[in-house]
């Protein structure tokens, strides 16, 4: 579905971004930019790999400054014809789509639209243009570079990065059961996923078990704090196949701490809520296809005048 392998290379700085900027007075709000869906005006694009590093840029962008407008939104369309990551045909990696960002930077969405196709060339064009009365390139725009990159695997070094500095990209297999995904904590037994598909991770959470949900009220009238033993944690993923899919393009997949054989039971078909034990021992790596096995982030650096970078 367009990932391919790259290299393994890290940077990190152990930065945490932490801020009360990032809590409003109704309480946590969301910085992530908006959900894209690789499969229109056309089919056939397997673009993942491009849609994933634009939007961990973007959303890491919103989440640096504080939400403060304008947001961030870059192109796909862009990454696809010039940096070198990858293309429609043969899918990318990430990773060098991150190298690409940290090199050259890469322009907002209105630059150059999302097409899903590949270009024969990178031209001045294709870098930033406007169409009244004819196409022609813009000369001024700003592009947002990366200050580092890598990647990283496993449920502790996702959950870290997540924290500090916010989504990061992984790939996962998009099985029949997740294009059949409508919503629900998901997990499908596959002891060899086949990892060709990029997502964003955008945090985890807990699915509380039925007796807890059953008592929640009496509880929150005593004052006491939730048990959550026996629930099943899960990643939260945002897919680039549009809203329509899943939970309103997101997914609630499974972490490695899943176990199956917990005190509630899993769905595997695509729609229901999984159940299970929500500790450290568990055997979800084989239910979760492959997204803790090949993740990478980014760090925005700044906003800078394309003429700058030399454009």
């Amino acid at each position: 579905m367009g990932l391919v392998g790259g290299h393994w290379w890290l940077m990190r700085s152990g930065r945490n971004i932490s801020d009360p900027r990032l809590v409003g007075s109704g309480g946590p709000r969301s910085f992530l930019s908006p959900l894209t869906n690789m499969h229109v005006p056309v089919g056939g694009c397997g673009s993942c790999w491009a849609h994933g590093a634009a939007s961990v840029l973007a959303d890491r962008a919103n989440i640096q400054q504080g939400g403060q407008w304008p947001g961030a939104q870059l192109s796909v369309q862009h990454l696809i014809d010039c940096s070198g990551g990858g293309s429609c045909r043969g899918g990318g990696d990430e990773v060098a789509a991150y190298k690409y960002a940290a090199e050259r930077g890469v322009p907002p969405e209105t630059c150059s639209p999302y097409v899903a196709v590949d270009h024969p060339a990178c031209t001045r064009l294709l870098h930033c243009y406007a169409c009244w009365p004819h196409c022609r390139p813009v000369e001024r725009y700003p592009r947002l570079t990366a200050s580092e990159y890598g990647r990283i695997r496993g449920r502790l070094q996702m959950k870290a990065e997540i924290f500090a500095r916010g989504p990061i990209t992984c790939g996962m297999d998009s099985s029949k059961g997740v294009e059949a995904y409508r919503g629900g904590v998901y997990a499908e037994a596959k002891e060899r996923p086949e990892v060709f598909h990029t997502v964003t991770v955008v945090g985890w959470g807990m699915q509380r078990p039925q007796q807890a949900r059953q008592g929640q009220e009496r509880r929150q009238q005593r004052h006491e704090e939730e048990d959550l033993e026996g629930g099943v944690e899960f990643w939260v993923v945002r897919n680039n196949w549009g809203e329509a899919w899943g939970e309103r393009g997101f997914m609630r997949l499974v972490t490695s701490a899943y176990s199956p054989d917990g005190s509630s039971s899993s769905s595997s078909n695509g729609s229901g809520n999984g159940g299970g034990s929500s500790s450290s021992g568990g055997s979800g790596e084989r239910y979760n296809l492959g997204i803790e096995t090949d993740c990478s982030f980014a760090v925005p650096g700044r906003w800078v005048p394309a003429s700058d970078l030399g454009f």
